[in-house]
C-alpha cells in the first residue's frame, strides 16, 4: 500500500488529487468521501479507512481525545480490537494509494496486524496556517492547534521507520515558480505519470489562496514547533539534494 499521509489542513486532498489525476489508483471514485464545505474539491480517501482509525484515535471520548492524544501504545492496543476489518481493507486496498492523515499516529497499530506498507508521500504546510484552519474546523485553539500539529509530525517521524517517504511542501505546490519540480518528483515517487504534457495539465488544477509570505514572516512559534518545523524543511531540502547527486552519478 502506498500513503499520503500528514497533519490535517496541510495540502493532502490537492496532492492526492494531482495523484489521481495523474492516473493513481485510489480504488473506486465513486465511494470517495464527499466534498463538503471545508473541502468543496473533494477528500480522495475512503471512508473504510475512517471507520477504523477515527474510533482508534478517539476512544471513549470522541473528539474530546484530540486535547490529550493516546499514546502510540494505547492506539496500537485499540488497533487491535479491529483487527479483522484491518486484515480485509488492507487486502482491498494492497495495491492501491491510500490518503488518510490518521495514519500519522495510527500506522503501528496496522503494521501491528500484517499490513504492508510499500512507501509514503508526507504533506508538509506551514504551522500556522494549519494551525489557523484547524481551530476554525475544530475549535480547539491556536496553541492547542500548534501542539497538534507538531504531535502528529513528530509521531509520523517516528512510525515511518524505514519506510521510503517523500516530503511534498504544500507552499511549493502554490508557488507557480516551484511548482512543476515539487510535483513532477512526488510522482516519479510514486511511480506515476510526471510528463511535461502531465504537469501542464495538473497545473491548471491549482487554485492559489491569498499570500501568507507576511504572516509566516511575522510568527515566532514556540520551540519545539519550530524545530519540527525546521527538520521537516530540513528532510526536504535533503532529498532533492540526495536525488540531484544520484542524477549526476548515473551521467
Amino acid at each position: 500500500m502506498k500513503i499520503i499521509t500528514g497533519m490535517h489542513r496541510s495540502g493532502t486532498s490537492i496532492v492526492a488529487r494531482l495523484m489521481f489525476e495523474a492516473g493513481g489508483d485510489f480504488g473506486d471514485p465513486n465511494t470517495f468521501y464527499r466534498p463538503e464545505k471545508w473541502n468543496p474539491e473533494g477528500y480522495y480517501e475512503q471512508p473504510e479507512f475512517h471507520a477504523i482509525n477515527m474510533p482508534v484515535i478517539n476512544g471513549p471520548f470522541w473528539k474530546l481525545s484530540y486535547f490529550h492524544l493516546p499514546s502510540t501504545k494505547t492506539l496500537t492496543k485499540r488497533a487491535a480490537k479491529y483487527s479483522k476489518e484491518i486484515r480485509a481493507v488492507s487486502e482491498k486496498y494492497g495495491d492501491k494509494i491510500v490518503k488518510e492523515v490518521r495514519f500519522c499516529l495510527t500506522l503501528p497499530g496496522w503494521r501491528a496486524q500484517g499490513t504492508r506498507f510499500e512507501r509514503a508521500v508526507v504533506c508538509l504546510r506551514e504551522p500556522l496556517e494549519v494551525a489557523k484552519s484547524v481551530d476554525k474546523r475544530f475549535h480547539v485553539g491556536y496553541r492547542r492547534s500548534l501542539e497538534l500539529w507538531r504531535i502528529h509530525n513528530e509521531r509520523l517521524l517516528e512510525n515511518l521507520g524505514d519506510l521510503p517517504r517523500w516530503f511534498i511542501a504544500y507552499h511549493n505546490i502554490l508557488n507557480p515558480e516551484t511548482r512543476r519540480r515539487e510535483i513532477a518528483a512526488a510522482l516519479e515517487f510514486m511511480d506515476l505519470d510526471h510528463s511535461d504534457a502531465t504537469l501542464d495539465r495538473l497545473s491548471q488544477l491549482i487554485r492559489s489562496p491569498r499570500n501568507s509570505a507576511d504572516a509566516r514572516e511575522a510568527i515566532q512559534y514556540p520551540r519545539r514547533v519550530q524545530d519540527m518545523w525546521d527538520t521537516l524543511l530540513g528532510l526536504h531540502q535533503a532529498q532533492f539534494a540526495s536525488k540531484e547527486t544520484a542524477y549526476a552519478a548515473k551521467d
